[in-house]
C-alpha cells in the first residue's frame, strides 16, 4: 500500500502490517521480491531507486542513482542473476542491485505506463510493457 511518502506492507490474509512502514520519500511504484535470498522492497525515490532489505530492516546496497521519468519497477532472477528492472518513459532499464550499475537498456520509442517481468528457462526473461 503506497501512501504519501512511504509504503506499508500488509499481510493480505490477515490485513495486518507485515513489516514496519518504509519511508520512501516518493509516492510512486514499488516492487517486492527476493535478492540474494532476502525479501527486498524496491521503490522510486527522488534521486533514483531505493532498495530496502525487509529481512534485516536496513538498506540493501547503495541504491540506484538516476534521474528522469519513471513509471514502474520489478525484481527478477534471470540466468542465475538477481536484477532490478525499471520502466522510464519509453525505456526499460536493467540494474545490478548490489552495485547500482546499469546492466542494459532497451529504448522502445513509446510511452510505458506499467511493467511486468517473467523469468523463463535459461538466461532470458519476458518483459511486458
Amino acid at each position: 500500500m503506497i501512501d504519501g511518502d512511504g509504503v506499508e506492507l500488509v499481510d493480505v490474509r490477515h490485513g495486518l502490517p507485515r513489516w514496519p512502514r518504509v519511508v520512501t520519500g516518493w509516492a510512486g511504484a514499488c516492487a517486492v521480491g527476493r535478492l540474494d535470498g532476502d525479501d527486498v522492497l524496491a521503490f522510486f525515490r527522488n534521486d533514483g531507486i531505493g532498495l530496502w532489505n525487509l529481512t534485516e530492516g536496513a538498506p540493501y546496497g547503495p541504491g540506484i542513482r538516476h534521474y528522469g521519468g519513471r513509471t514502474d519497477l520489478a525484481i527478477a532472477r534471470v540466468g542465475g542473476r538477481d536484477l532490478v528492472v525499471s520502466a522510464h518513459s519509453a525505456t526499460v532499464r536493467v540494474w545490478h542491485p548490489r552495485t547500482g550499475r546499469l546492466v542494459t537498456e532497451l529504448p522502445l520509442g513509446t510511452s510505458i505506463s506499467s511493467l511486468a517481468v517473467l523469468p523463463t528457462s535459461g538466461d532470458d526473461a519476458l518483459v511486458a510493457v
